[in-house]
């Protein structure tokens, strides 16, 4: 049985599509997968200054045995001042904490939360 998965081609903006066949004896993927990560007002001097030691501690040493590592990020990557009206906190981080997240060894970030619209379709496509 073949499964069909799409990947992204760095630096290109494009997918690939990936078949896996599932069946062959000695494939395997390595992923790790994480619950939600938002830099906050206490963190973002050093996602800032890219202090990847004091942000993640050995993490990234455990990431650089696997093939994926898909984090939740809760919030925008934006410099956009135009939050939404909704109840609750509007988030956003800086978007040079995208860069530090691949340093860090993410290779991954799922969107599909609450926090993904907050500063509308400008913080969306900047985070993107």
């Amino acid at each position: 049985m073949f499964n069909t998965a799409w990947w992204p081609v760095k630096g290109t903006g494009r997918l690939f599509r990936l078949y896996n066949n599932c069946g062959r004896k000695g494939f395997h993927m390595k992923l790790i997968l994480a619950g939600d990560l938002v830099p906050t007002e206490n963190t973002r001097p050093y996602f800032e200054r890219k202090d990847i030691k004091t942000l993640f501690g050995d993490v990234p040493k455990v990431f650089k045995d696997a093939d994926r590592v898909i984090v939740n990020l809760e919030c925008a990557l934006t410099t956009s001042e135009k939050a939404i009206k909704k109840f609750g906190p509007n988030l956003k981080a800086p978007p040079v904490c995208a860069e530090v997240l691949a340093e860090a060894g993410i290779t991954d970030c799922g969107l599909s939360n609450n926090h993904t619209l907050d500063f509308g379709e400008e913080g969306l496509r900047d985070t993107m």
